[in-house]
């Protein structure tokens, strides 16, 4: 077992989250929000609060409109809607991304509900459509196929939804409404029922050491923000503002079915913003902590007295107790001035904020809880602010509810089904095919010292391969929902799943248990630096990516560099390599290499920061190195492999290789992913690789004067 989050509110909202994965670069869902709470709550409106939000949201259109989305250089950013036209021109010298998907992008509309599409998309709906035929109506034996077909049963129980109504929250926010001083706010953070629903000023969760992979800690962080990033908050901008209209709007509507007036919601929200206001200069940045340096700057491990004795007024120990988090292992506090902020913060003068905030973003987080009007309001501002059309079928979010609180049960069942243990055992068997090329091109690198390469192959030799799934599941075998209604089902995992998480402070990690704190059915793929592993999930193995008679050269641009060798990279790259082959944040370079791979890196990040996407927005090198530089070495990978083939077709071989990165997305899922996402969009990910070797430059006959050449002294190659 390798992390369980425990977080400090129970969150009653459906979590759609990506995964700490290179697939996760697209926000199928209303998820963009920044809150979960977006995501499986849709469709029509309260009319008195819809007309505002309208009024907003069209603003915010008016605003991108007069923006050129289609100024992108050196290419177009041929993954925005709109953008790509049929009289686009395209040619492989000038935009090989363009090129290859231009009849792709031009025939994809987004389904009702999404607000971006693209191979994961497609792959994952299949997975989706296959696990709801099978938990729709399908009598399965077995404790787990019990709590997931009961799940699934009461989110689609509509009727009992909408006869509960708002009851089931009514008495919680009755208890919030009714605090008036500093010590109501703290009984708040302390009361049996509301401990796990209020937010503290506290994010806290337990996972693996960073500098110690082999036990568990309790990790105290930041809490969420209604604005996703603190950098929304410190300097006004695009997307923080729609944020904060988005959810402005929804808590006036459920604060109207509770019966509170609209100017008396809206200072409840402005005293929520306002705290996080005041919060945000002591929390790191989206853009903070993307940079190769946030490990080391987070990792500051303390005893539970060192911790405490951060604060004198705010009730740190009683609140960690409360919560089952006060023991005598250690802690690991990403941002030691954050805590000691919280005495400023939590003060007399502040008390109505306080109860405020609380409320805010109790209400927020409940709203894929409730009746089927909220859904559907949501679903409406989530169309006006987000440029999304229609709603997902009822079934599909029941299908997510399962999957994000339930994703073992969930997985065993659908493996059970679906799964090919011949599929399994190919993709493994080339995991090591690509691991044994990795070998080639660790070894021939010209710029490391020899030190260096032998510790970097030692690392290589040590890494666990998982695919598909794991042999070994959490147990559930403990959890009963006979009887109960949506909301207090949800109520009992969640609690379920913190008592799983708080249970293994003082264990070792279990690392059978590989997919502990994932659902294998999610489409991705991914690197952990914690026990260095690489994840080929049994969610991605499907067409495009992989199917089992591929031709050697779609089977190389897949699975040789976008999935298995892209991931393998990450093991080397500008986070990667700070990691040593145990999984612990520790240096292994000698000074010099370690230099001349920043230098690298550097010259990367330049390059990257001189990409134009739109409007005035440009790429940002060092929030998206770490991903480059997986895509380069994916396809460094692959190439080597691909030399030593008969006839290799690398015209064909390339053209695969940009198909797998084919998307289209609204603006607003773009504006999303600059500002917080690891991932380069999507163009970026095709054009930048390729123009790193001279293969693709002979495939297509590029020369000096097109769009797509870089000298070969400009070239990015990292090893």
């Amino acid at each position: 077992m390798k992390r369980k989050v425990a977080t400090g509110i129970l969150v009653l909202s459906i979590l759609i989250s990506s995964l700490a994965g290179c697939g996760a670069a697209h926000t199928d869902t209303a998820a963009v929000a920044g809150r979960e709470a977006a995501t499986d709550t849709e469709v029509s409106a309260a009319a008195q609060n819809s007309e505002a939000a309208s009024e907003e949201a069209q603003v915010m259109d008016e605003t991108a409109e007069e923006g050129n989305h289609a100024n992108g250089t050196p290419w177009l950013n041929s993954c925005l809607i709109g953008n790509v036209t049929k009289d686009t021109p395209t040619d492989p010298k000038q935009d090989f991304h363009l090129f290859v998907n231009k009849d792709w992008i031009l025939d994809t509309e987004l389904p009702d509900g999404y607000y971006s599409w693209s191979n994961y998309s497609a792959v994952a709906k299949d997975t989706m459509e296959k696990a709801i035929k099978m938990l729709d109506g399908n009598d399965l034996p077995g404790h787990d196929a019990k709590l997931v077909q009961g799940m699934f049963d009461l989110y689609m129980d509509v009727d009992a939804r909408n006869k509960a109504g708002y009851d089931p929250i009514k008495g919680s926010v009755e208890k919030i409404l009714a605090a008036e001083s500093l010590d109501d706010i703290k009984a708040l953070y302390l009361e049996p029922d509301l401990k796990y629903e209020v937010e503290n000023l506290m994010g806290v969760s337990i996972s693996t050491g960073i500098s110690d992979a082999d036990s568990y800690y309790v990790w105290i962080s930041s809490p969420g923000l209604i604005m996703s990033d603190s950098a929304n908050y410190l300097e006004e901008n695009e997307y923080g503002t729609l944020l904060h209209d988005f959810n402005e709007e929804i808590f006036i509507y459920m604060m109207d079915r509770l019966g509170m007036d609209r100017e008396n919601a809206l200072t409840c929200f402005q005293d929520a913003i306002e705290l996080e206001r005041k919060l945000a200069p002591h929390i790191y940045t989206d853009e903070e902590s993307m940079r190769s340096d946030f490990m080391e700057r987070v990792n500051n491990v303390m005893t539970l007295e060192e911790l405490t004795e951060l604060v004198n007024t705010y009730p740190l120990k009683e609140v960690l107790e409360a919560n089952e988090l006060g023991y005598d292992g250690g802690y690991i506090v990403t941002d030691p001035d954050y805590i000691r902020c919280l005495d400023g913060i939590f003060t007399k003068e502040n008390a109505t904020m306080l109860k405020n905030y609380i409320l805010v973003k109790f209400v927020l987080n409940q709203s894929s809880a409730l009746d089927e009007d909220t859904m559907q309001t949501v679903t409406k501002l989530s169309n006006q602010y987000y440029g999304s059309s229609g709603d997902r079928p009822l079934e599909e979010k029941a299908f997510s509810l399962v999957k994000s609180i339930l994703p073992d049960s969930l997985s065993k069942e659908y493996i059970k089904m679906y799964s090919s243990e011949e599929d399994r055992q190919r993709v493994e068997d080339m995991c090591y095919r690509v691991i044994d090329t990795y070998h080639e091109i660790l070894s021939g690198n010209d710029w490391a010292t020899p030190k260096t390469i032998a510790y970097a192959l030692k690392k290589l030799d040590s890494m666990a391969v998982h695919v598909g799934w794991p042999d070994k599941w959490q147990d559930y075998s403990g959890l009963d929902i006979d009887g109960l209604s949506y909301y207090e089902a949800l109520k009992k995992i969640g609690k379920y799943n913190m008592d799983l998480a708080i249970n293994l402070l003082g264990t070792a990690p279990d690392k059978e248990m590989w997919a502990d704190d994932l659902c294998v059915l999610e489409c991705n793929a991914f690197y952990s630096n914690s026990d260095n592993s690489i994840n080929m999930i049994v969610g991605m193995m499907g067409s495009p990516f992989y199917y089992s008679d591929m031709p050697v050269e779609e089977l190389y641009a897949s699975l040789g560099a976008f999935w298995i060798g892209h991931e393998i990279s990450h093991a080397f790259d500008s986070n990667g390599s700070q990691y040593d082959l145990e999984g612990n944040l520790n240096n292994w370079w000698p000074e010099e290499d370690f230099a001349g791979f920043n230098e690298r890196v550097k010259k990367m990040d330049q390059y990257l920061d001189g990409i134009l996407i739109m409007d005035d927005y440009y790429a940002n090198g060092s929030n998206i190195d770490s991903e480059m530089i997986a895509d380069m070495t994916g396809l460094q990978c692959a190439l080597k492999m691909a030399e030593k083939e008969e006839n290799f077709d690398y015209a064909k071989f390339f053209e695969y290789y940009a198909k797998m990165n084919t998307s289209v997305s609204l603006y607003s899922v773009e504006l999303s992913q600059i500002q917080g996402d690891p991932h380069p969009l999507d163009y970026q990910r095709t054009n930048v690789p390729v123009q790193q070797f001279d293969e693709f430059y002979k495939a297509f006959g590029v020369t000096e004067s097109d769009g797509m050449y870089l000298a070969p002294e400009d070239r990015l190659i990292i090893w």
